[in-house]
């Protein structure tokens, strides 16, 4: 009994994989097929969501994804930028954004938030960087996979303080949407 139903549900769990592998590919190949006009078509909304997915694919086609960010154009730059700042933070906050991988933006991040016109973001987000000493060429002290490290990073810095006061600013992607709606035409060429 106990070896059918051990059967049955990895039966089960194969085809969830395979259904989520299939649902991804299908996802994956209309979101890079997509036409000029076929995006001026979508919500603000969808559009954001299907041109990050686009940079993101074209950034983690290299190895580097220092070097897949660098390939990008300056609007493509911004919206990675901004969005991956945006993911980071509203998932776990700053401290997480300068923990994981995302921190390869760190030193884009101002000059993004500026550049979709959220300026108050950019001024408290220089603001921390500056009163806390940080220094956005050199973040190897984030780099840790440790939670004991973690714990230590947001005791060392007022990242609970920064996270209360940035989102009372209000959220980033409506900025986003406007500046990728104004500049279509530079993600599509």
């Amino acid at each position: 009994m106990k070896r059918s139903v051990a059967l049955i549900l990895m039966i089960v769990l194969m085809f969830n994989m395979t259904s989520c592998t299939f649902m991804f590919d299908m996802i994956e190949q209309n979101y890079l097929k997509m036409s000029a006009a076929e995006l001026t078509e979508l919500s603000d909304s969808k559009l954001c969501e299907v041109l990050w997915f686009r940079i993101d694919y074209k950034v983690e086609s290299f190895e580097d994804s220092l070097a897949g960010f660098e390939s990008l154009n300056h609007y493509e730059k911004v919206l990675y930028t901004v969005e991956y700042f945006d993911m980071e933070y509203l998932n776990g906050g700053l401290c997480q954004f300068f923990v994981n991988s995302s921190r390869v933006v760190a030193p884009y991040v101002s000059e993004a938030l500026r550049t979709i016109g959220a300026d108050k973001h950019a001024e408290m987000y220089d603001s921390f960087i500056s009163d806390n000493r940080i220094d956005l060429t050199d973040l190897s002290e984030f780099d840790t996979d440790s939670i004991d490290k973690y714990s230590v990073l947001s005791q060392k810095y007022p990242f609970d303080d920064f996270d209360d006061a940035f989102i009372k600013l209000g959220l980033l992607r409506p900025y986003l949407e406007e500046y990728i709606r104004e500049n279509l035409n530079e993600f599509t060429k």
